[in-house]
């Protein structure tokens, strides 16, 4: 055996499984998302409310026009809930995948125990030793793709410790271990930040990975924290990636619903009104921090504009906080909140969102998706190619040749052929000289 080729392929494999759940995690972001061309994307959604406004702007007085505009607001807070239900779920599918390849590795650490402590037995006795070698190389294959492993010699020739890439120990005579908290529903205000660093409205909920007591999650600040491996790949998808998706997506809702409860927007509101668009049917405080974590999931329309919740259709002509019917052919207030598609916004920083009207920024976020989905996607098929070619390499430097193993074949073949030849002339050599003794 190569075991350089063999500590790199193991490595190789763990970059590839890292790098394979993070495109993933990207996929499924941006399909949730759409692209250009979905019927239900966050863009298209954006554009057809906008769509309905202006077709109400032509003729405010329409009945018609105005149940369309509110089935248009409706469709669009009723977008932004399910995108943020479909990131809950990416995540909480990571945190469930977590506790899944924790019990696997704990299963496959406790299986090396045992083969270490056969193969010294085996050893003791001078038994062959070969079938519990290649059953130790596979489970050892097991725990490297879950987490990046150093192999050390132990006490004897056929008893290995395993530790983190990092050197944490895994198992050195006996399994380290290993436990990690499975939360079934994993919400965006919950998180794991056991530094307290995630700001106000977040909460620290979330499991990490100790082995011994010792969290080595990415994130918790351990120096020796995992950081490749299809484990920590899990953890990115779980606390990075779709956090990162999340953030970006309620920067946008909380951006729509700010404008929209402004008084120069909607000037039938007293400055502590609900605008059109509402925080669960309260008006947004813009002054808390903690009020944009998960707003997505939470915008609402304004019940004074729907008749189902006892409003009327006419406040989205007039206002939603106006006390009686205007005049039906005044576009004034629609006119306000056509322009309040297009006015630039500055959203949240921690989205990373440019200044831009709110129908771009949408753009944006669906644009930012896209590349990451791609980018990573082009990253997944580079490991592959690498993956490949170092085990390919393994594989021929490794174990039992068939070619040569064949040519060995043919050789024995071709000596018991002539062995078989030089008997039989003894053999008759034999006859002939007892022939003639007799």
């Amino acid at each position: 055996m190569d075991l350089l080729l063999i500590r790199d392929s193991r490595l190789e494999q763990a970059r590839l499984e890292f790098t394979s759940t993070s495109a993933d995690a990207y996929i499924r972001v941006a399909e949730a998302l759409g692209d250009s061309h979905a019927i239900n994307g966050l863009p298209q959604l954006l554009e057809r409310t906008e769509e309905a406004f202006r077709a109400l702007e032509t003729t405010p007085e329409s009945p018609v026009r105005q149940q369309d505009t509110l089935r248009a607001v409706q469709q669009l807070t009723r977008g932004f809930s399910e995108l943020s239900e479909e990131f809950a779920k990416i995540r909480s599918d990571a945190d469930a995948a977590i506790e899944r390849e924790v019990a696997v590795l704990s299963d496959s650490l406790q299986k090396l125990s045992l083969v270490n402590r056969e193969l010294a037995l085996r050893t003791v006795r001078g038994a062959d030793v070969g079938d519990l070698a290649d059953q130790r190389d596979r489970l050892i294959d097991e725990v490297a793709r879950r987490i990046p492993i150093r192999v050390v010699r132990g006490d004897d020739e056929n008893t290995l410790i395993l530790t983190t890439h990092e050197g944490v120990p895994l198992l050195d005579h006996r399994p380290a271990t290993i436990t990690f908290d499975h939360r079934p529903i994993v919400n965006a205000s919950e998180v794991f930040d056991p530094g307290g660093i995630a700001g106000p409205g977040y909460v620290d909920a979330l499991s990490g990975l100790t082995v011994n007591g010792r969290d080595i999650a990415p994130g918790s600040g351990d120096i020796q924290a995992i950081d490749d491996g299809l484990i920590a790949g899990l953890f990115r998808v779980r606390d990075e990636i779709v956090v990162e998706a999340q953030q970006r997506l309620d920067s946008i809702a909380f951006a729509l619903t700010e404008r929209f409860q402004n008084t120069s927007v909607d000037t039938s509101l007293a400055p502590t009104d609900s605008g059109l668009f509402t925080d669960g049917g309260a008006r947004l405080d813009t002054a808390d921090p903690a009020a944009i974590v998960g707003f997505s999931a939470r915008i609402a329309v304004n019940a004074t504009v729907d008749p189902a919740s006892g409003g009327d259709y006419s406040r989205l002509r007039d206002g939603v906080a106006a006390l009686t019917p205007g005049f039906l052919g005044d576009h004034a207030q629609v006119s306000r909140y056509v322009a309040a598609f297009a006015d630039q916004t500055s959203f949240a920083t921690v989205s990373n969102l440019s200044d831009n009207s709110i129908p771009a920024g949408a753009r944006e976020l669906v644009q930012l998706a896209h590349q990451a989905r791609a980018a990573t996607t082009r990253d997944v098929t580079a490991q592959e190619v690498s993956f490949q070619a170092i085990t390919d390499l393994r594989l021929s430097r490794s174990g039992v040749s068939i070619d040569v193993e064949l040519q060995k074949l043919a050789l024995f073949e071709r000596s018991f052929a002539a062995n078989s030849q030089v008997i039989q002339a003894a053999s008759r050599m034999m006859d002939e000289l007892l022939s003639i003794a007799r």
